[in-house]
């Protein structure tokens, strides 16, 4: 189970940043 919990917050970790990213653009333009 430890894991699968990690391996999906390594996988959750890359799409968040990418996320965090297109966000951070969108609001400080």
């Amino acid at each position: 189970l430890r894991v699968l919990v990690d391996q999906v917050a390594s996988l959750t970790d890359a799409s968040a940043q990418e996320w965090h990213a297109n966000l951070c653009g969108a609001a400080f333009g």
